[in-house]
């Protein structure tokens, strides 16, 4: 599920798949044009996008998009949809923990700031 436009998404699924040869089950977007029109953007557009591409065999719920307002509702999204989800900012976030040996959990936004998984 993206801010972004058809063309950029699947340049994105184009780049997942290719690079690293992950699999892009189901996409949709919103077409915004600019940062200001993704900082406009609602969870519950990325919920309502959730329950309509969500599948069995989708492993974890992806969220590009740094000015996408997504943190706060990670955690929710997981138990929701019962997959992992994983977004630009939490992503960044999670990288720059690892590089400084930050090893505090941070509960409540997501699997991956909860559980701080090594690659």
């Amino acid at each position: 599920m993206s801010p972004y436009s058809q063309e950029v998404i699947s340049r994105a699924q184009q780049y997942f798949e290719t690079h690293d040869a992950l699999e892009v089950v189901a996409m949709e977007g919103f077409g915004a044009t600019d940062a200001y029109a993704i900082g406009t953007l609602s969870a519950g557009h990325a919920t309502d996008a959730f329950t309509r591409i969500d599948q069995p065999e989708i492993e974890v719920l992806v969220v590009p998009g740094g000015n996408f307002p997504t943190m706060p509702f990670i955690a929710g999204w997981e138990k929701q949809f019962r997959k992992p989800v994983i977004t630009t900012n939490q992503a960044a976030l999670w990288a720059m923990m690892k590089v400084m040996n930050f090893k505090t959990p941070l509960p409540g936004l997501g699997r991956l700031l909860e559980e701080l998984p090594t690659i």
